[in-house]
């Protein structure tokens, strides 16, 4: 991709996550491509649909999400407030346990958070590896 491209890409990305955020996924086409600084026919060049379009915007954000796990890791590392020998891929892993609870019953909250405690106890620094 072009130099060009790739930064107004970028932009219709950021412009359209301030607007689907601030707007819902309705939020005007028209105003995403303004908020970006392009004309619409630049926006419809990236993203054929809208749903194309709110796809790429959640990729990129979780692309960021992922980028940004070491760092907070080694940050929480660092401040000695996470154990020094757990892995980003460590805590996506243990995380999909209350991720999989089940949203049934009158349990499954007070299940989902005891879940999460235990998971964080267990992340602290000073917890036996």
């Amino acid at each position: 991709m072009r130099a060009d491209a790739r930064v107004n890409r970028e932009k219709l990305l950021h412009a359209a996550s301030e607007h689907f955020a601030s707007d819902g996924p309705d939020a005007s086409l028209e105003a995403i491509a303004r908020g970006a600084g392009v004309g619409i026919g630049t926006l419809y060049r990236h993203f054929p649909t809208r749903e194309a379009l709110i796809e790429a915007v959640y990729r990129n954000e979780v692309d960021q999400l992922c980028a940004a796990a070491g760092e907070l890791l080694a940050a929480g590392i660092a401040a000695k407030t996470i154990r020094p020998d757990v892995t980003a891929e460590d805590v996506l892993t243990s995380m999909n346990a209350v991720w999989t609870i089940a949203a049934e019953g009158e349990r499954w909250a007070a299940q989902a958070r005891r879940v999460l405690r235990l998971l964080m106890d267990g992340l602290r620094f000073g917890a036996a590896p």
